[in-house]
């Protein structure tokens, strides 16, 4: 299975524009789960699966031969490491039977969020110290071990097929820095890292978000998370102002 921390490309404009551009959003919430801590019922997990896999560009088909999320069971979303956020907007049409009636989900303290008539427009997780970094392909380790204090790792940042251009990504993206911020003690910085694919194209979309690159870039064979094809990463890094206090 492909873990690939790198994102797909959002197809967010090229500068930033308030959510409000789009009635879309105004009614918009973004959802934080863990879901090792409360279980998300099953449509929950077919939506996951049906807002990322069809985001799946076609560059990057032509370097990985699977599918994102392959297990109906998800179970990459699963681990005990990872923080799930989700972006939900109201249903534009009636329902049809297309899309799952999504049942009531719990985030992660413990408050259940009525979502009927609700779809998911973007997702993305993040992994929190101390679990690794990145999975990677044994005799070939990417950027090894575990996460530093107060760094913060993306995972599968995506935008649904059905609402691009209306901010997503950068909603999800400002959702995670405030998690982040809110984890890192005042006075003290951390940091949101990604490995971006260079082929992919979306290293400039980051640059635009205030990410930088970090290092140089790495060039990874074929095999290197499942792929049939060589590609390059790119890891970058956002900045993060700690607002924790203490106690």
């Amino acid at each position: 299975m492909i873990t690939d921390p790198s994102p797909p490309p959002p197809d967010d404009s090229k500068t930033s524009k308030p959510l409000s551009a789009s009635p879309a959003t105004d009614s918009s919430k973004i959802l934080i789960f863990h879901a090792t801590t409360y279980p998300l019922p099953a449509a929950h997990i077919a939506q996951f699966r049906e807002c990322i896999n069809p985001a799946y560009t076609l560059s990057e088909k032509g370097l990985f031969d699977h599918l994102r999320i392959p297990d109906e069971d998800a179970t990459e979303f699963l681990t005990p490491g990872r923080w799930i956020f989700a972006c939900y907007v109201p249903n534009s049409t009636p329902k049809d039977g297309s899309e799952p009636l999504l049942q009531p989900a719990t985030d992660y303290l413990g408050i259940t969020h009525d979502l009927t008539g609700y779809s998911m427009a973007g997702t993305v997780s993040i992994s929190m110290p101390p679990y690794p970094r990145t999975p990677y392909t044994p005799g070939f380790p990417i950027f090894p071990g575990t996460l530093e204090v107060d760094e913060f790792h993306l995972h599968l940042l995506v935008t649904s097929v059905n609402h691009k251009q209306i901010g997503v990504a950068a909603r999800l993206l400002n959702a995670v820095q405030d998690f982040a911020a809110s984890r890192i003690p005042k006075g003290k910085q951390g940091k949101i890292v990604g490995e971006v694919l260079e082929e992919v194209g979306n290293v400039p979309y980051y640059v635009r978000r205030g990410f930088i690159q970090e290092g140089e870039k790495w060039c990874c064979p074929p095999g290197t998370w499942g792929s049939i094809e060589r590609f390059h990463l790119r890891r970058m890094v956002r900045r993060v102002e700690g607002c924790a206090t203490e106690g």
